[in-house]
């Protein structure tokens, strides 16, 4: 069903998505007045995005950062308080920051890092959806990587499997009724089309408003 295939494409991307919630909100947010997600239109940016908007005590701005081909998407969520291109980085606001990166681009994070100096707070590393554009800066930049299944541990440790599974399931419920109708199915059966979809996939083709479900025998 259409809510099923949902699940199979959020559901796992967006318990990473509470726990960054949780992390940030336990470091009180590094006291960043800008919260910048490279990856904006990521799932589990997407998620992340959407949790940290929907706070009572927000008091901070969540900023999307995407290619041009992806910025009509990004806005049109709703998640973000602004979005900007990656040729447009220049723009963002000289404040205090925290990056939350589902990119794995190391030169724009080294760029970003540069051009934010002081301003930087804390820099979270996450993903590799820009996977072809990891460790290929020539200064590396800092930062911390993020373990989800660690920080679950901690927290399953500290709160009891069961509040944990009551929590996330609340943040669940949440996001999966205001993302309602923002992606588009698209059912891709047998093996070379799951196979063109792949390649089509590493090379940058799939829109994010696309959910891809594969299924083969």
């Amino acid at each position: 069903t259409s809510d099923e295939d949902t699940q199979m494409i959020f559901r796992p991307l967006f318990t990473t998505s509470f726990l960054l919630s949780d992390f940030l909100e336990s470091k009180a947010f590094f006291e960043a007045e800008n919260i910048i997600l490279p990856s904006a239109s990521s799932k589990t940016g997407m998620g992340l995005a959407f949790l940290l908007q929907n706070r009572k005590d927000k008091n901070y701005k969540v900023i999307g950062l995407t290619s041009k081909g992806n910025l009509d998407f990004v806005k049109s969520l709703g998640y973000y308080d602004a979005v900007f291109t990656y040729e447009d980085k220049a723009k963002l606001p000289q404040a205090s920051t925290c990056i939350v990166d589902f990119s794995g681009n190391t030169a724009l994070l080294y760029a970003l890092q540069e051009q934010l100096q002081d301003h930087l707070k804390h820099n979270c590393m996450v993903g590799l959806s820009h996977w072809d554009k990891f460790g290929k800066a020539t200064t590396m930049p800092k930062g911390e990587f993020f373990f989800a299944p660690t920080y679950a541990q901690k927290r399953i440790k500290e709160w009891g499997a069961e509040d944990f599974q009551v929590r996330l399931k609340k943040a669940w419920d949440s996001f999966d009724a205001a993302n309602s109708g923002k992606l588009a199915i698209h059912p891709i059966e047998g093996v070379e089309a799951v196979r063109a979809t792949y390649l089509e996939t590493l090379a940058g083709k799939v829109i994010p408003k696309a959910g891809m479900v594969l299924r083969w025998e």
